[in-house]
Formats: C-alpha cells, sequence, structure tokens
C-alpha cells in the first residue's frame, strides 16, 4: 500500500502469493493475534483472559496515506499483540 496499492489490491496479491487466507477476517482483524494472547496469557502467566479483556485492532482501517506516511519515515505498519498487566495487584488494564 506505501507504492500506491488499494487495500482490497494489496490483499489479492498476498492471497495470491499464498501470504493470506482465502478468509482472512482472523488474520487481518487481530481475531487470531487475540486468541494467541489469550493461550499466551493461560500458559506462561497462569491468567485466563476474556475477550474482552484483550483489546483488538486490526488493520483493515490503515489507509494508503497512512502506509505511504509510514514509508516515506523509514517504517512500515504491522500488526503486532502485546501482553501486560499493571499495578500491584497484576490487574490487566
Amino acid at each position: 500500500m506505501a507504492d500506491g496499492t488499494s487495500y482490497q489490491d494489496a490483499l489479492a496479491e498476498a492471497q495470491r502469493a499464498g501470504l493470506a487466507e482465502r478468509d482472512p477476517a482472523a488474520d487481518v482483524e487481530g481475531y487470531d493475534a487475540t486468541a494467541k494472547v489469550m493461550i499466551l496469557s493461560a500458559l506462561v502467566f497462569g491468567r485466563q483472559l476474556g475477550r474482552e479483556q484483550v483489546a483488538c485492532l486490526g488493520i483493515t482501517g490503515i489507509t494508503g496515506r497512512e502506509a505511504r506516511q509510514a514509508a516515506s519515515a523509514g517504517r512500515r505498519i504491522r500488526q503486532v499483540a502485546t501482553l501486560g498487566f499493571s499495578g500491584p495487584d497484576g490487574r490487566v488494564p
């Protein structure tokens, strides 16, 4: 998208290359990342989180303008999953 390709065309290209599934919703909407954070929380910290405790923001709302701005600054927009607990009692933020 940084080179002016539309989101739909970039997604279609990724699907043709085998990098995106036929139904990419789980990946591009962040659902897979959310599930992985929940699994890791349970395995690593022994804390099972509910979906309502995990903020999720997919990449479908990224515009070509944002992708070009990132590229011109030498950066890329990526979907990232993080897990953090806060406060003295380790509450989920």
